[in-house]
């Protein structure tokens, strides 16, 4: 009966659901059709991820140094040693990841995994500085009182 409503599915196309992206009504999970276009759609999402985190980064390092706000040492070596890495690591992956594709080597998108948990986690750690940065701060949230009627 699955089999009978995958190719149910495929014969209907892409057009069957809402943009083509109805979900498998078996685990609610996967959208259906071959990928490619959820390809195109991670790709362009990680490139413009990579553009912005790699540029924030290197943008809060350089305004650090400009404005010499880096009297907190901690804070700021840390900044500096994770974008180093996030940076080395990022461009390693996409080395690796080009050679994957070319050659399919053993072993080769394992490292491309690592490499890319590597970049992930630096970019957690980098937001994590700010820590230092507003460690002695508070933040208030309130309201304004409303008019109360009775």
């Amino acid at each position: 009966m699955w089999d009978q409503k995958r190719a149910q599915d495929r014969e209907q196309g892409p057009e069957a659901g809402i943009c083509g992206l109805e979900l498998n009504k078996e685990d609610g999970t996967k959208p259906q059709g071959d990928g490619s276009q959820w390809r195109a759609v991670h790709e362009n999402a990680f490139i413009v991820f990579i553009a912005t985190s790699l540029s924030h980064m290197l943008l809060t390092c350089i305004i650090w140094r400009l404005t010499k706000k880096h009297t907190d040492h901690k804070s700021y070596n840390w900044k500096q040693r994770l974008f180093i890495i996030n940076f080395v690591s990022f461009f390693s992956a996409l080395f690796v990841y080009f050679r994957h594709n070319m050659y399919c080597e053993t072993g080769v998108y394992t490292i491309f995994a690592i490499l890319e948990y590597t970049v992930v986690l630096t970019n957690m750690a980098f937001h994590m500085t700010a820590w230092w940065d507003f460690g002695n701060k508070e933040l208030l949230i309130t309201s304004q009182p409303e008019e109360k009627r009775f």
